[in-house]
């Protein structure tokens, strides 16, 4: 990994600069021998490179990014949205799971009150979950519904969606959902 190679490098850097202070070859005046210089600040580039990016792969963007999202289903991915929709600066409600009326979670936020239908699926989804998330939106009083998928919409979903001004976010698309350029 990225960070296993820059702690070798970390290492190999220490190493050298501990030679090079060693060096029998040092200034009269006790100086630090040039190239022990150079060593040393090539290691604190290393550091400061290392904690760089330790500090990205700590991000929750980082995480959602590149977790994978692709192979959750049910209760496991309406949690991956509720953590997309609250990194993005919504407050998010996971419904029911009975009685929910189509809608799994109810995001709200920048002025909007969002009805979503979270399909972690295999395979296709179809209109019958645009169906749910539209009457569900009116039952919860949000302003706008959407159905999320970590697949792909069939056609007749598509032309449903367009007809009841429902969004539909599918596996292409939920890169850009966590990186806020949808919502």
């Amino acid at each position: 990994s990225t960070l296993r190679r820059l702690r070798e490098s970390i290492a190999t850097l220490k190493y050298s600069c501990f030679r090079a202070k060693c060096d029998k070859n040092l200034h009269e005046n006790h100086l630090i021998h040039p190239s022990a210089r150079l060593l040393q600040r090539s290691l604190e580039d290393a550091k400061k490179n290392r904690d760089e990016i330790a500090a990205i792969i700590a991000t929750e963007l980082y995480q959602l990014l590149h977790c994978n999202w692709r192979a959750m289903r049910a209760e496991e991915f309406e949690q991956f949205l509720c953590r997309v929709f609250v990194m993005l600066g919504y407050q998010a409600q996971l419904t029911k799971r009975s009685h929910d009326q189509g809608v799994d979670l109810i995001i709200t936020g920048k002025g909007k009150i969002i009805a979503v239908q979270a399909k972690g699926y295999a395979s296709s989804v179809g209109n019958h979950s645009v169906g749910e998330v539209v009457a569900g939106m009116a039952f919860h009083g949000c302003d706008t519904c959407v159905v999320i998928t970590n697949s792909y919409f069939t056609s007749t979903a598509k032309k449903l969606a367009i007809a009841n001004n429902c969004r539909l976010i599918d596996d292409s698309e939920i890169p850009k959902l966590i990186e806020g350029l949808i919502y």
